[in-house]
């Protein structure tokens, strides 16, 4: 049987704004279309209600939105999508340096989840999450493979809780 793919029509709304400061939506492929809005929000809800009286359906349409701004406007917007870029870039560039770093100290270096968290300066539970991550593994690690402390490994050792604060079960 042979799928059968969905075509979809591309339409511009273009949003201004009227003296009054609705927003009016024209759709430049379709002549005569338009509707508005006191807000972006109600303007959009209104465009499936064009659409289909121009016998198109909405779930079938892929729309672009445009916006006529004032110019400072525009170009305020556009530094803002630059920097959005940007910045996504940087985060990407972030991820992929932290992977790196994780991999070097723990894996290489041999680091506690602990002292790696410490170093690059997110927490061991983090860590611990991220290596997972990049292993693409989600299972936890079993009982046999993990390091467990001995009752005889901690005898002899006060915690931090209990260090100077009147118990003096520990090493005087």
């Amino acid at each position: 049987m042979a799928k059968t793919s969905v075509a979809t029509t591309r339409v511009t709304a273009r949003f201004s704004r009227d003296p009054s400061g609705a927003w009016l939506v024209s759709f430049p492929s379709i002549p005569g279309a338009h509707t508005y809005g006191r807000t972006l929000r109600t303007a959009r809800r209104r465009i499936p209600e064009v659409l289909e009286l121009f016998d198109m359906d909405p779930a079938r349409v892929d729309l672009n939105e445009e916006y006529e701004l004032a110019e400072p406007a525009r170009r305020a917007v556009g530094d803002l999508e630059s920097a959005r870029q940007e910045l996504q870039r940087a985060i990407e560039l972030n991820r992929r340096l932290l992977e790196k770093a994780l991999a070097e100290l723990r894996r290489r270096m041999r680091l506690s989840t602990r002292d790696v968290g410490e170093i690059v300066g997110i927490s061991h539970q983090r860590v611990a999450q991220l290596l997972a991550g990049a292993t693409h593994t989600k299972t936890r690690p079993t009982v046999s493979s993990q390091r467990i402390r001995r009752p005889s490994q901690a005898r002899g050792r006060t915690s931090r809780r209990a260090a100077g604060r009147g118990d003096h079960s520990g090493p005087q």
